[in-house]
């Protein structure tokens, strides 16, 4: 078959395509790529500036999708928006950028017939010719011979990771950790058949909120929610999900999160609670104790809650070891996502020939669906077992101690349905404002919304005048403290406590607009605290944004 004026890639570390025009940052357009797959390989395209990236695939227009890792004809059209550098200066897009979703893998064996984006109503083709390559790269451009087969060399969707299928038989086994105490997840299968209302929250990081595909409704909380409905009650609706991924966060953070975005936003205790943030908690932190806060919460929360304890992937750190003994303590459910990539016969590598990342840590779509697979696996052993005696929730802490339980998230007055501390007097001193542009999930979450700013210095008529930095100051008993912050574009504030400086936060760290916490006064007795937050000198001038406070007592 011959196919006129295409661009054939037999093996390539990427390309650009120019844009007919400079688009500014805010500016949408359409984009259309049709052509041909013909080998296992797939593409991720993102906008992009003279190569400058757009930031990770969880906030940007990173977009690709299951089409483009299929074998066969691909006819994609996506809407974009020019956002999310990782270059903070960096405000237009000028060019398409194609790539494999691992920089260190090529594309191999594609044949791109056409490219086109559609820009105030007029559609313009970019031209193929003119695709800059980067690498050592084999292409070709012109009218395109190949030969039309049946036969697919690879199905990504058919035959994950090209592994023989006792291999990921192998691998979907190796993920059930533990099935623990199933008293609560049978009533869960139970409740689900009889088409009873199921309250279902997964809770994590970016790769709860769907980081990897081109849409975060590809992340594995969505696919397994429609698995899920599908397997025990086919065509119902009777399971209501409440998605709390959020990027960057870890479980301590998730102890903050868990009032507003888990029991206010749905006004129910979930019935089935996911817990992944195995690798955004390093072992030995706070977030470790904040793990087993989490369980607790959900296992006390409702007395016929499941918890399954959910360890993701990822090259350079894993908190999972340290979990599964807490998860052990309490007899939760648990998978780990980490052993099942590890047991693959030696049939692939994930840091050379994978697809399962699509950069250092966020599963591609097909990634995510295995995921999927290893929660249901979960779920048909259960289902298969015989029913457990229940069991209660011990007294004892594994890795923490009451402390660091029973925390209340500190509000601003102006929060829907604020409700006076008695416990705690705040004064906001020059933290008066609020910011509009927290951290934005790709998904429906509000971060945290509601929040205390204090804002930089904005004209340069005011350069000789001392910059105004009144502490912001809570004066409360405690046993524990948590504050979260803003990552980007802030500076250095000083965290006093009693008046004493204790640390510091630096609120400019992060290339994209993440949080960050940190625990102060860590007592197994409730006594009387002040705590004030002011900018470091130097800093005066400069913005900051505390997101989040919560206390223990």
């Amino acid at each position: 078959m011959i196919i006129s004026n295409s661009l054939y890639v037999h093996e390539a570390d990427g390309f650009s395509l120019s844009l007919p025009t400079v688009l500014p940052r805010g500016k949408s357009l359409s984009i259309k790529v049709k052509g041909i797959n013909l080998s296992y390989t797939g593409f991720l395209f993102y906008l992009s500036n003279n190569s400058i990236q757009m930031s990770t695939p969880k906030y940007t227009e990173f977009l690709a999708g299951g089409d483009t890792f299929k074998y066969g004809d691909f006819d994609i059209s996506i809407d974009a928006t020019v956002k999310n550098f990782i270059n903070q200066e960096c405000n237009s897009a000028n060019e398409l950028t194609f790539l494999m979703p691992k920089y260190s893998l090529k594309m191999k064996e594609i044949i791109f017939k056409s490219v086109s984006v559609v820009i105030d109503g007029k559609e313009t083709d970019l031209d193929l010719s003119k695709a800059k390559f980067w690498g050592d790269s084999k292409k070709e451009f012109g009218d395109i011979t190949y030969i039309e087969t049946n036969q697919k060399n690879y199905d990504i969707y058919s035959r994950p990771f090209n592994v023989k299928d006792e291999t990921y038989a192998k691998m979907i086994n190796a993920s059930l950790v533990s099935k623990g105490n199933n008293w609560r997840m049978k009533k869960v299968i139970e409740k689900i058949r009889k088409g009873e209302t199921v309250y279902y929250t997964p809770l994590g990081g970016s790769i709860t909120e769907g980081g990897g595909p081109a849409s975060f409704r590809d992340g594995y909380a969505y696919q397994f929610h429609k698995k899920l409905q599908a397997a025990l009650n086919p065509g119902g609706s009777n399971i209501l999900m409440n998605p709390c991924g959020l990027g960057g966060t870890g479980s301590a953070e998730g102890v903050v999160r868990y009032a507003q975005n888990v029991i206010e936003k749905t006004g129910h205790a979930p019935d089935l609670l996911i817990i992944e943030f195995a690798v955004n908690d390093e072992a030995g932190t706070e977030n470790i104790r904040g793990f087993e806060e989490l369980i607790r919460k959900g296992l006390s929360g409702n007395p016929e809650c499941a918890v399954i304890g959910l360890y993701s992937a990822a090259p350079y750190t894993n908190s999972q070891v340290e979990k599964i003994s807490v998860g052990e303590h309490y007899g939760i459910q648990q998978v780990s996502i980490q052993n099942a990539v590890d047991n693959n016969n030696g049939e692939f590598d994930l840091s050379t020939d994978s697809v399962f990342y699509v950069d250092y840590v966020h599963p591609s779509t097909m990634g995510h669906t295995i995921m999927t697979d290893c929660l249901m696996n979960l779920i048909n052993q259960i289902d298969k077992d015989a029913e457990d005696t229940p069991n209660s929730i011990p007294t004892d802490y594994k890795v923490s101690d009451s402390s660091f339980s029973g925390f209340t998230q500190i509000l601003p007055d102006y929060a829907p349905g604020y409700k006076e501390d008695s416990n705690v007097k705040l004064s906001c001193g020059s933290f008066t404002e609020r910011d509009f542009e927290p951290q934005h999930p790709a998904n429906d979450l509000l971060s945290y919304p509601y929040n205390w700013m204090k804002p930089g210095r904005v004209s340069e008529n005011l350069k000789n005048i001392p910059a105004e930095n009144d502490a912001f100051r809570i004066e409360l008993d405690c046993k524990n403290i948590l504050i979260i912050y803003k990552g980007t574009g802030c500076g250095t504030a000083e965290v006093l406590i009693d008046g004493k400086v204790e640390d510091t936060l630096n609120g400019s760290k992060e290339s994209w607009n993440t949080s960050n916490f940190k625990s102060f006064i860590k007592e197994n007795e409730c006594k009387h605290h002040v705590v004030e937050i002011r900018m470091a000198s130097g800093d005066e001038a400069k913005p900051f944004t505390i997101e989040g406070i919560a206390y223990s007592k």
